[in-house]
């Protein structure tokens, strides 16, 4: 992605082209492994599409934004730095906001 944001220097739609790309193989995908189930292409007015818009729009491409503002600014080495970090914060705020229970192996903490 560095030399990527080299010879194109608008992160904006650079995040907004990944995610493009995404939506295209995601949808190829899912032509396959659905494709005697047109219901599975149905879109329902609820929290589902709600998830769905939510995790496409501010996950990925706020999170792409930021990953190539930063490795603009401050170089690759603190975006593979943090990559694993994201995962201990999405867990983190789960379970404080979202009251999810967290699974640690076999047992569980609450």
């Amino acid at each position: 992605m560095t030399i990527t944001l080299k010879s194109y220097p608008v992160e904006l739609s650079l995040a907004a082209f990944i995610c493009l790309m995404g939506s295209i193989e995601c949808t190829i995908v899912t032509l396959f492994i659905e494709r005697g189930n047109p219901t599975a292409w149905s879109i329902q007015l609820a929290s589902k599409l709600l998830a769905a818009i939510y995790g496409g729009v501010i996950c990925s491409g706020v999170g792409y934004y930021v990953q190539g503002v930063i490795m603009k600014t401050l170089g690759p080495v603190f975006v593979t730095a943090f990559n694993p970090l994201s995962m201990v914060i999405v867990a983190i705020l789960g379970s404080i906001i979202l009251a999810e229970v967290m699974y640690l192996g076999k047992g569980f903490l609450e």
